[in-house]
């Protein structure tokens, strides 16, 4: 078995027991297994316990950046103690509660994660029980994250009040390119998404051309890294190649620059 794996089995064990003992048992699995960066309890049915647990345990992460609680009926009670210790996470960049119970509640509460969270680039709520009042908490969220680049919100409860509340918010919002809402949702708001999301992804990879170019002005096979004004040269040249990258991968998209 992969170190992915038993660490999973142990997280499994540990939830059998009360949620005080089972995040101190978790928390000891993470730090047993201190390399691996996903934890998966896709399709375990943990419940809100469970995720309250885990919640605790995540709390102490500085490692993982991937948590999946993919269709585990967790409700708005798991949905907030996720999302607290999610809030001010410095390492988790994809987070997955599909198919799950979050309702407008738990909705609320991963907003006001989102409006403190950095590094939360993916989040994934389809298939929950989201409704306009989630949200619209979501999107004023959004006009305050400047992290997240996917959002995927499929067969929820939101019709065309909390979509369109979303829609406005990314005229605000420059990060978001991919957004989903599925059935529900009128065609000319989804369209306006659509559009938007389309805008900062166009501006992106402007972004990182730019970002290019100047790692191609700044490179320089002739530095010497004894001197101080080609120190700060790499260190601008290492800015740069981060950003690059970055753009690129949060856009999923071909990308191409003539230099």
């Amino acid at each position: 078995m992969s170190e992915e794996a038993d660490l999973k089995t142990d997280v499994l064990g540990a939830l059998q027991g009360n949620v005080a003992e089972a995040a101190y048992a978790i928390r000891a699995a993470l730090l047993k297994y201190s390399t691996v960066t996903r934890l998966d309890l896709n399709d375990t049915e943990i419940g809100d316990e469970g995720a309250k647990a885990i919640a605790q345990a995540v709390k102490w992460n500085d490692v993982l950046t991937h948590l999946d609680l993919n269709n585990n009926i967790i409700g708005d009670e798991g949905a907030k103690a996720i999302a607290q210790a999610v809030r001010f996470d410095r390492t988790i960049t994809n987070l997955d509660l599909d198919n799950n119970k979050i309702g407008d509640e738990g909705a609320k509460a991963i907003a006001e994660m989102l409006k403190d969270n950095g590094p939360l680039t993916k989040l994934f709520l389809n298939n929950n029980q989201i409704g306009n009042e989630g949200a619209k908490a979501i999107a004023e969220a959004l006009k305050e994250n400047h992290a997240l680049t996917l959002l995927r919100l499929n067969n929820n409860l939101i019709r065309d009040e909390g979509a369109k509340a979303i829609a406005e918010a990314l005229k605000v919002n420059h990060t978001l390119t991919r957004l989903q809402f599925g059935y529900g949702i009128s065609s000319n708001i989804g369209r306006e998404c659509n559009v938007l999301c389309k805008k900062n992804k166009a501006k992106k990879l402007e972004n990182a051309k730019l970002q290019m170019r100047q790692v191609h002005k700044i490179g320089g096979f002739d530095d010497d890294p004894r001197n101080t004004i080609d120190q700060l040269n790499y260190k601008a040249l290492a800015k740069a190649l981060v950003s690059v990258v970055t753009s690129v991968e949060n856009t999923n998209s071909s990308f191409a620059v003539g230099l």
